[in-house]
């Protein structure tokens, strides 16, 4: 019984990390999800933009949840383009492989512009909301002009 339950378990443990590591593989299914993320960047920041452009107090509150969110992205990009995914449906220069350094020096910019828009978003100053959300899109546009391919 005991043999069993430790081949049920191995079996079990191995259909379960199977599915990871085969997508983890998958350059393809790399970039799509970073291209999700991405979108998922652009769709935060048009938030922010809107509740400030449009003077939606009512919302002001949400800014730090949609910074907080850029923050959380911004942290998680370096992992997004592992070798061997510099190909494909992408818009991603080869110097984010060959200058691996500088990316994550620019991602970094971001994490910490984001940082500072979650603290001004928590202390409802929107002066200072405004002033991080010109950081935060400089940090985004630095990158770009580095590391992405121009449309």
């Amino acid at each position: 019984m005991t043999k069993l339950r430790s081949l049920l378990l191995t079996c079990l443990v191995g259909a379960i990390l199977l599915p990871g590591t085969s997508w983890a593989n998958d350059p393809e299914a790399v970039i799509k999800y970073r291209k999700a993320v991405y979108t998922s960047l652009k769709g935060h920041m048009g938030a922010v933009a809107g509740i400030l452009r449009g003077g939606l107090v009512d919302y002001s509150g949400h800014i730090a949840d949609h910074a907080v969110a850029i923050q959380n992205a911004a942290r998680i990009i370096p992992s997004m383009f592992p070798e061997g995914s510099d190909f494909g449906d992408t818009d991603a220069k080869e110097n984010i492989w060959t200058d691996r350094a500088g990316f994550e020096k620019a991602a970094k910019r971001l994490e910490e512009a984001s940082g500072v828009l979650v603290q001004a978003a928590q202390s409802g100053n929107m002066k200072a909301v405004g002033g991080a959300v010109g950081k935060v899109g400089g940090a985004c546009k630095g990158c770009h002009d580095d590391y992405r391919v121009s449309n």
